[in-house]
């Protein structure tokens, strides 16, 4: 396989890379490991992805999970003391309130950007699979501490 620094997205499947040898032999997302052109084994990648997720109090539950998971070791190995002060006077807390307390006060501040993004961006997480919701979940509780970073 060579690298010719050209990466090829898939329609459709934005985080998916295809690799060279793929597209070279033909294999597309239409018709990876099928002798099939028409089939769609995409629904059958992961067959153990768990119910969609389409209510909001579901979605807040499942991401105030993620956050409690994710934010205390973000925060400590990206925020510097200013940052943490900025996030004390944020969420109203005082600096000698331990790392749960803190991320679960920043949780609650910007938990609803989940599916009321700003800016007239269009939340996708409603009605994908659990299992993908944590994942992108994971990647926006990681982003909003780099941002404040």
């Amino acid at each position: 396989m060579t690298c010719d620094g050209v990466v090829l997205l898939p329609p459709g499947r934005p985080g998916r890379i295809e690799v060279a040898d793929e597209v070279e032999n033909g294999i597309t997302e239409k018709n990876e490991g099928t002798g099939d052109k028409n089939s769609t084994p995409w629904l059958n990648r992961n067959k153990e992805k768990g119910p969609s997720i389409w209510d909001e109090s579901a979605m807040r539950s499942i991401a105030l999970d993620e956050a409690r998971q994710v934010l205390p070791r973000e925060m400590q190995t990206m925020f510097s003391p200013e940052v943490f002060m900025d996030v004390f006077e944020m969420c109203k807390i005082g600096p000698d309130a331990p790392d749960e307390e803190i991320s679960e006060k920043l949780a609650e501040c910007l938990v609803d950007l989940v599916w009321t993004p700003l800016a007239g961006c269009v939340p996708t997480l409603r009605g994908i699979d659990s299992s993908d919701v944590r994942f992108k979940l994971q990647l926006f509780w990681r982003c909003a501490v780099a941002l404040c970073a």
